[in-house]
């Protein structure tokens, strides 16, 4: 399926624009992201619980959140979406089928162990459920969704036009954490070799799920085998 996107179904939407910005979650550090096209707008990641500066962005650009895509089950990366579903009550959360079971349970999403009180938090089921590795139209962009288990079950990485949302498995100048629950080498080691198959072929940008985004190239794929051996 991998080489079907690439012969013939990648394309650069010249006649669009679309606009990446970041916005820091608290207190994690980790990224959220905004991707938009006119009104309409993606969330990636919301991990702050009442996220103030995502939500006072959207109001100054008077934008509509159509969906929020999540890379991943863990708490930091999806405690906003609580409540950013009670004040946009038409958005549709996407995640992978094993992410859209984890951030059910408060073991899994890990908020129950990051908890000073030990009581974590959950969220409902993804409105979107990806099943396998697909491709499909998101505010007029083609969204590409690859599977890559590894840092966690439920992980998945996504790409549009030439940004690669990679989630925590690819951190820049960073060891990705495989320790936390759900972690596993072998998985990372696969996903990660598929991941280079798509990041080879473009001068992608790539956006991760901490610290600043980066260009991807030969040497910084030599130094990721360096650091998962």
């Amino acid at each position: 399926m991998l080489d079907n996107w690439y012969k013939f179904g990648y394309r650069w939407w010249g006649y669009l624009e679309m606009k990446n910005v970041a916005i820091i979650n608290k207190p994690m550090s980790s990224n959220c992201y905004i991707l938009s096209q006119g009104v309409d707008c993606v969330i990636v990641d919301p991990g702050t619980k009442y996220p103030i500066e995502l939500e006072d962005y959207i109001e100054k650009n008077n934008l509509n959140p159509r969906y929020i895509i999540l890379t991943h089950e863990h708490y930091d990366h999806i405690e906003g979406c609580n409540h950013l579903r009670i004040i946009y009550p038409n958005v549709k959360i996407i995640a992978s089928e094993v992410c859209s079971k984890n951030i059910q349970d408060d073991r899994w999403n890990l908020s129950r162990f990051a908890a000073d009180n030990g009581i974590g938090f959950a969220l409902s089921a993804a409105d979107i459920v990806i099943e396998k590795d697909i491709a499909f139209q998101l505010i007029g962009f083609e969204f590409y969704f690859l599977l890559t288990p590894g840092h966690s079950l439920g992980s998945m990485c996504f790409w549009v036009e030439n940004s690669f949302f990679s989630g925590d498995m690819l951190i820049p100048d960073e060891k990705v954490i495989l320790k936390l629950k759900g972690g596993n080498l072998k998985d990372y080691n696969v996903s990660l070799t598929r991941m280079k198959e798509i990041l080879s072929q473009g001068n992608f940008v790539v956006y991760p799920g901490h610290k600043e985004c980066f260009y991807y190239d030969r040497v910084r794929i030599q130094n990721i085998d360096c650091k998962i051996k």
